[in-house]
């Protein structure tokens, strides 16, 4: 398959994937009553942005010149790369998922980003992987569960209830 129809391949199965989630933010989520944006709204926009750059991804297709780039050794890029991209991004959701409950969100997300770091990006300063992890995981609590309101599960066996 040509790179070129591989990325509109992409881009359709992403903007399935937007309408999907589009319709179920919308079936499931109630509408807000008193604010103006309520549970509904954050759901809504990423899936929202998500049709719009998958369409704009697969409009790019047409008007970008076809292109192979090669790696030092002669190997086309993607292949192995590409599988272990994928292959790390879906264990660390299943990961992230099955930790969520008994840790809680900040364990979780601190546990899971250092190991994406580590193993997946090949970040070797302790440093460098624990300001980011523990960063991002305040960062994201600070924004989702104190300015948004959104539930974070606090876990069973380490509650933390900030």
């Amino acid at each position: 398959m040509s790179p070129v129809m591989r990325d509109r391949l992409g881009a359709t199965v992403l903007f399935v994937a937007a309408l999907v989630w589009v319709g179920l933010v919308l079936w499931t989520i109630p509408a807000s009553t008193g604010a103006a944006a309520g549970s509904r709204a954050f759901p809504l926009w990423l899936g929202l942005a998500l049709a719009a750059f998958s369409l704009l991804a697969f409009a790019r297709t047409y008007l970008a010149r076809e292109c192979v780039v090669e790696e030092a050794d002669g190997d086309v890029i993607g292949g192995q790369h590409e599988v272990f991209a994928v292959v790390s991004v879906v264990l660390a959701i299943l990961v992230y998922g099955a930790m969520m409950e008994p840790l809680g969100f900040l364990p979780t997300t601190v546990l899971v980003v250092g190991g994406i770091l580590i193993f997946v990006l090949g970040v070797r300063k302790p440093l460098v992987v624990l300001a980011v992890s523990i960063g991002l995981a305040v960062g994201c609590y600070i924004v989702f569960g104190k300015l948004l309101g959104t539930y974070l599960p606090p876990g069973t066996l380490i509650p933390i209830y900030l």
